[in-house]
This record gives C-alpha cells, sequence and structure tokens, in this order.
C-alpha cells in the first residue's frame, strides 16, 4: 500500500500551498513528487519552494536518497523556483514523459 507524504504552509488555519508525492519507495529510495500549488492568491510568493523544503525534508527523513519530479517544459518560474532547490535536469533513455522536463534532486 502507498502512502501519501505532503509538505504544507499553513497561514491562519488553512493550507495554501502544498507539496504531495510519495516518498516510502523503500527498493529504489526514490521520492517522487506530484503536484505543487498555492492558492491563486499566493501563487508567485514563494509558499510553493516553502512546501517543496517540507517535503524534501520529510523524504530525507524517511530515507530517500534522491527525490525526482516532471515539471511542463514551458513553465519557466516552477523550473526556476525547482532549480533554486537544487533539482537538476535529468533524461533517460526512452523518457516516459519526453514532452515534459524530468528532474532530480
Amino acid at each position: 500500500m502507498a502512502y501519501g507524504t505532503m509538505g504544507i504552509v499553513k497561514e491562519g488555519g488553512k493550507i495554501i500551498s502544498l507539496c504531495a508525492g510519495y516518498a516510502n519507495d523503500n527498493l529504489t529510495r526514490f521520492a517522487y513528487i506530484s503536484v505543487v500549488a498555492s492558492l491563486p492568491e499566493y501563487a508567485g510568493k514563494g509558499y510553493g519552494k516553502v512546501a517543496v523544503r517540507d517535503f524534501i525534508t520529510k523524504a530525507i527523513k524517511n530515507g530517500m536518497k534522491a527525490i525526482h519530479l516532471y515539471a511542463v517544459k514551458d513553465n519557466v518560474p516552477a523550473i526556476k523556483m525547482y532549480k533554486s532547490l537544487g533539482f537538476i535536469d535529468y533524461v533517460v533513455e526512452d523518457e516516459l514523459r519526453p514532452e515534459d522536463r524530468h528532474l532530480v534532486l
């Protein structure tokens, strides 16, 4: 059974940004970020980055050695954020999603 992991940012008891994925693959020790989202009024203010950092911390505590994600290749702000956190482009043969950017930390 797979269990999800979430990094969240709250303000006034309300979740304003989240990073959700999986950090429980004990075979490969690779975590995977599925989604990063902020409420529209909080977008572009750095809250997504805080949520991703929270996810990274939880993944590391859970024994993960790497974290990967896919980003829409034209989503420049998201890619800039991931790169500022240390993610790098990762290319594999027979990429499952060649239309997107595959990033790994």
